[in-house]
Parts: structure tokens; C-alpha cells; sequence
């Protein structure tokens, strides 16, 4: 009688197997198939629209295979005749889904049903891309999913207009648009590790806009900054680089690790890079620090760094005042990101 390997072995083995193989082993006994729909089922991601629709009929007739899901992923198809149908399925996959803990949403096109709206699991790490169209309230969403540490987050200000300064005790690791940090920040800088700033900044008054969002009271321990340029000849020069660096290093003295992404076909790399490394010095409690040249992704701006202790706010006593002068503050953020829009629109003419 053949010898059966252990549960460990099978298990390690089939989670390096492609998804058409996992499916296959399910087949071949009751022990191979309870390890392989864990892996199977266990991080579901982006696929084609027959493929996840499939999936997600399983998932929303199967509540114990939803059960198993972590980690999933979509692409909202582009189809209008689909796509309300696809909602509501995706609706009802969510509400078995009761053990998700990270989820990537990206949605092209206007929607009229908001899946995350059945979303009864708590989250650790999110990544929301949404369509500058229409209006797609997520106040209440975030609002409900307390266990967040790491956000990837696209979409219009007012779709976070009312989100309270209780959402998001817990995030750490924050991607965002500039138009964003406003809201997000001014109650949660304190306890962010990393933060990455998704804008491609082409003009140095960007970079004092992030300046003056990045000094509101109450900064962290440490943080980890990463901040993207294009360098052109009339907007930003590389010369723009060293008094850029030198505003945002004194005003955010709490950044100990320094990332600028550089994107420009005709820059002598060489230069550009000493002209950072000067630059670095204005940055007192520095230790760590990278420049990269044109990357062709934006997955990296989604990982795991080194977590720092958090830093929290009291808010006894003086709650309301508190309250008040941050959202002055905001205020006067986003009027900061209207102006800088405005004057990059007069001198591109």
C-alpha cells in the first residue's frame, strides 16, 4: 500500500501550484481536496470577468467556501449591461465572505449599488480605487472597519467629506492622492509608520502643499515617506530638488526614511542622484534613504514596513477647540491644493 505524504508536505506543495492545478487535485481524494480548496479559496485574485463571476456565484450559493476566503481582488468589468448584475452578486459573495481580511476593489465605471455596504468582516488592509464620476460615499464604510492598518485609497474628497476622527484607529500605512491627505491626515499622522503620496509631482508647489500637510500638531515617532516627481524643463528642474527637499526636511524633522520615485526619460541619472544625496542633510533624524528612475508599477507602494510605536492624542478637555482648529486646518489644506491647482493651470499656458 503506497505510503501518503503528510498533511504539511501536501499542503506546502499545493499552495506553489497554479489555480488550474489546485482545482484539479480536488478531485483526486476527500484528504487532497480539504487541502487544496483552502489554497484555492484562500486568496482569490484579479481574473477575468468569466472567471470571477464564476467564483463569485460559488462563493455566494457556498457560505463555507466563502468562509474561507482572506484575500480578494476585482476589477469591476467595463460592460454596463454586466455590471449591475455583477454588483449584486459581488453584494452577496461579500456577505458570506466573513473571515476577508484584505481587499482590492477597483471600479471603472459608475455604480449604482455599493458592494462594501454587505461587507460584515473586519479588514486589515484595503486598497479602494474609485472613478472620478459620480459620488461614492465611503465615510460609514471606513467608519465601520476599525481594524485597518493599511489603506490604498482613490477617490473624490467629498466621498470622505464625513468621515469622523474616530475612523481608522488603527492604520499605520497610508497610499493616497494629495487631495486626500487633508481629511485623512489630520487626525491620524500620529500613528502613521509609512506614507505614500501617489501624486506625480511636476511643480515644487506641490511639494510645499505636502509640506504644509505633513506639519500638522501631533507628528509621529518615525515615518517612512515616499513622494513622486517628474522633473520637466518648465515646471520642475532638477535644480527645483535640493530647495524642494530642504522646506518638506524642516518641516517634517519625524521622517526617518526617504523614497523619491523620479520620472523623466532625459535625466542624467548620475546628477540626479548626487543632487538628492545633498539634499538629505536638511533631513535631521534620517537613516534611511532611496531614489528610483522611472518605475512602471505602483504594487510596491503597497507593502509592510517597519512599525513604530504609536503615538495617540489626548482629547480630554479640550475636545471641541481641538476640533475646531483641525478643521481649520483641513480647510485650509484643501484651499492650499485649489490654489497650487490653479497656478499650475496659468503657467502651463
Amino acid at each position: 500500500m503506497p505510503a501518503e505524504l503528510p498533511t504539511e508536505i501536501l499542503d506546502f506543495v499545493i499552495k506553489y501550484t497554479t489555480t488550474d492545478t489546485r482545482t484539479r487535485l480536488m478531485t483526486l481524494s476527500r484528504r487532497v481536496y480539504s487541502i487544496s480548496v483552502r489554497s484555492l479559496y484562500e486568496s482569490i485574485p484579479d481574473m477575468n470577468i468569466i472567471r470571477t463571476t464564476q467564483c463569485l456565484l460559488t462563493l455566494s450559493k457556498k457560505p463555507d467556501l466563502a468562509h474561507l476566503v482572506h484575500s480578494f481582488s476585482a476589477n469591476l468589468p467595463l460592460y454596463p449591461d454586466l455590471l449591475q448584475a455583477f454588483l449584486a452578486l459581488l453584494s452577496d459573495a461579500f456577505g458570506n465572505m466573513t473571515n476577508l481580511r484584505t481587499l482590492s476593489l477597483e471600479i471603472d465605471v459608475p455604480m449604482t449599488i455599493n458592494p462594501l455596504n454587505q461587507i460584515a468582516c473586519r479588514l486589515t488592509r484595503l486598497s479602494c480605487v474609485i472613478p472620478p464620476e459620480g459620488s461614492y460615499p465611503l465615510s460609514q464604510f471606513l467608519s465601520s472597519q476599525p481594524a485597518i492598518e493599511e489603506l490604498f485609497i482613490v477617490c473624490q474628497p467629498d466621498d470622505i467629506d464625513n468621515l469622523s476622527p474616530e475612523a481608522l484607529p488603527a492604520l499605520k500605512n497610508l497610499t493616497a492622492p494629495l487631495h486626500l491627505l487633508p481629511r485623512l491626515l489630520v487626525y491620524r499622522l500620529s500613528r502613521l509608520s509609512r506614507l505614500c503620496v501617489l501624486d506625480i509631482m511636476a511643480h515644487s508647489i506641490k511639494v510645499t502643499v505636502l509640506t504644509s500637510v505633513l506639519a500638522y500638531p501631533a507628528p509621529p515617532r518615525s515615518m517612512e515617506l515616499v513622494i513622486r516627481v517628474a522633473i520637466t524643463s518648465n515646471m520642475m528642474e532638477s535644480t527645483d530638488i535640493p530647495c524642494a527637499l530642504r522646506v518638506l526636511g524642516q518641516a517634517v524633522p519625524y521622517v526617518t526614511s526617504l523614497r523619491m520615485d523620479i520620472y523623466d526619460e532625459l535625466i542624467d541619472q548620475g546628477e540626479l542622484q548626487y543632487t538628492f544625496t545633498s539634499a538629505l542633510s536638511n533631513f535631521p533624524n534620517l537613516k534611511t534613504s532611496a531614489v528610483t528612475f522611472n518605475p512602471t508599477t505602483s504594487d510596491e507602494y503597497i507593502h509592510n514596513s517597519a512599525q513604530v510605536q504609536q503615538t495617540r492624542v489626548s482629547l480630554n478637555t479640550n475636545t471641541n477647540t481641538l476640533t475646531s482648529v483641525q478643521d481649520t486646518l483641513i480647510k485650509l489644506s484643501n484651499t492650499l491644493i485649489k490654489l497650487s491647482d490653479t497656478v499650475l493651470k496659468w503657467t502651463t499656458f
